[in-house]
């Protein structure tokens, strides 16, 4: 029969999950405690990264990010859709679509090439400056969808 343990680390708390079908009862590392089969699955299933010894409880713990990296998920937000415009019109990418601003063999090209740069350009200077205002205190951290919204719209 298996038994269910959840280890923990005395400092931090977070929980790591051993079932004997996978460590064997004398590896399991310690502090660990049994638990029951539905308080794993309900631990597993709320995504639970740490466990309280004095309530006997787990709880998930948000990841927390630097402003840098905090920074870096709205902007990756953006690009993508950015980039799902230019999909949008059959370019793999924002990036491949603007190379063709400077190519003249084809005009359509040339010219969907040309709105996707000024576009771009348009897009990042209304961000940044949500960006700017959060990062001096103006303002609130923006949600991605604030960012998005903020972002004109694109017209060949």
């Amino acid at each position: 029969m298996i038994k269910y343990f959840a280890h923990y680390d005395p400092e931090t708390f977070e929980v790591a999950f051993c079932p004997t079908d996978i460590y064997p009862e004398g590896s399991i590392p310690q502090p660990a405690v049994e638990i029951s089969y539905s308080e794993w699955q309900q631990a597993l299933t709320d995504s639970c990264t740490h466990y309280s010894p004095d309530t006997s409880t787990f709880y998930k713990v948000p990841p927390t990010y630097t402003l840098e990296e905090t920074e870096a998920h709205l902007r990756e937000a953006v690009q993508e859709d950015l980039d799902a415009k230019a999909r949008e019109y059959g370019y793999a990418d924002l990036t491949t679509a603007i190379t063709y601003a400077e190519e003249d063999a084809v005009s359509q090209y040339q010219q969907e090439g040309t709105a996707f740069r000024r576009w771009r350009s348009l897009a990042w200077e209304a961000v940044n400056q949500v960006l700017d205002a959060w990062k001096a205190g103006e303002r609130d951290l923006p949600t991605a969808d604030e960012l998005r919204n903020t972002i004109p719209t694109f017209t060949l």
